[in-house]
């Protein structure tokens, strides 16, 4: 697969090397037309309209060019959902009035706040904690509310890909890999944004489909990773990937030809400058639990997926979980809101709008309409 697109975040002022055709965009991009415009292939363009959808027309336009004996891949990377939230016109107030369930653990004190490190506590009153939520009155649930609205235009994306891939005749015989860069929180444990090793956090959604390689239907319990993307990839391109990576291709996972797989992951995040509140972490992921030690004093603390209950003490902990369902399709356990979601802990939309949204793990309803896949997420 020699030809690819990738739309990626970087700061650049010329092409991509590596790449037959790029674009991008300067730092996070705008989501409305600003002076900084498009980067493509080096050459400096207008940004007309909303960034979802260009950047869509953009990826569309370059399959249609491709032939259809000529493989190829393709990197579709959206500015969407990143903050401050600005959904696409046509979006604009779609949830407005809907109830926002804030998530049971959010609680300040009680049992879900029982074991709680102390720069937890105290992180509700800082930049990502929800008693001073980035120093202003901010209304968490007006933000997911943003949040949810802004993602539609992502759902929207994967629907044009997939239908043009479809008119191609390409669309079974195409791995689509959909996932995010981390997870986020908009309340759970009494904070917001990332950078923590708790499930909303640490964990993304990564959905796969391509019934040509593997089935659906089935339920796979091992732990996969974004570090995984690359050799997968490689591997259904039929290229052998070097052997320096850690990550493994998890298309035998997904196919049943298993073996031996990781049983934990390790998450690490270190101390940040312009985040203070967040300490240095290094945290062991698995199935049921998580073992993490945060902060110079080397606090730990037991996360049970379950209950969502906080454990402190030393811990060790095992294994992990990915599940699935449809044709053509692996589902994972993904972002740590599908998690909390299964046990009734989360915030968001209550009642319909549940099924209606692609929920804080961001699983979009486009593509689960033609046969979406849920794989694990990892970190």
């Amino acid at each position: 697969m020699p030809f690819s697109q990738c739309f990626c975040h970087h700061r650049v002022v010329q092409s991509e090397p590596g790449f037959d055709h790029w674009i991008s965009f300067r730092g996070q991009g705008t989501y409305l037309p600003s002076r900084n415009g498009w980067n493509i292939n080096g050459r400096r363009v207008p940004q007309k309209g909303y960034i979802t959808d260009e950047l869509t027309g953009y990826a569309v336009e370059w399959i249609e060019q491709r032939k259809k004996d000529q493989p190829y891949f393709l990197d579709l990377s959206h500015k969407a959902v990143h903050a401050e939230f600005i959904p696409a016109e046509r979006h604009k107030n779609k949830y407005a009035g809907k109830e926002f369930k804030y998530p049971v653990s959010m609680a300040a004190t009680g049992d879900k706040a029982r074991g709680r490190p102390m720069w937890v506590q105290n992180q509700r009153n800082s930049w990502h904690g929800v008693e001073y939520p980035y120093h202003s009155e901010l209304n968490i649930a007006e933000y997911y509310q943003r949040y949810a609205e802004t993602l539609c235009a992502v759902d929207d994306s994967i629907g044009k890909v997939f239908d043009t891939l479809k008119a191609r005749g390409e669309l079974d015989s195409t791995l689509v890999i959909y996932m995010g860069d981390n997870g986020f929180a908009f309340g759970e444990h009494g904070l917001i944004d990332k950078r923590t090793a708790y499930e909303e956090s640490m964990r993304v959604p990564m959905l796969a489909r391509c019934p040509e390689l593997f089935s659906g239907g089935k339920v796979v319990r091992e732990v996969v990773a974004n570090i995984d993307i690359m050799p997968t990839v490689m591997e259904a391109m039929g290229v052998k990937a070097p052997s320096t990576p850690d990550g493994r291709s998890w298309l035998p996972v997904v196919s049943g030809r298993g073996g031996d797989w990781r049983k934990e992951l390790l998450y690490e995040y270190y101390w940040e400058r312009n985040f203070p509140q967040t300490p240095t972490m290094h945290a062991l992921r698995s199935c049921g639990a998580g073992a993490c030690g945060q902060g110079k004093d080397r606090e730990f603390e037991l996360q049970h997926q379950r209950s969502g209950r906080a454990h402190s003490g030393d811990c060790a902990v095992r294994a992990g979980r990915m599940v699935g369902e449809g044709e053509g399709e692996v589902h994972g356990s993904g972002a740590g809101e599908r998690a909390d979601a299964a046990r009734g802990d989360s915030g968001g939309f209550s009642g319909e709008v549940v099924r209606a949204l692609p929920g804080r793990a961001g699983i979009c309803g486009d593509m689960a309409r033609h046969g979406a896949s849920y794989l694990p997420g990892g970190s």
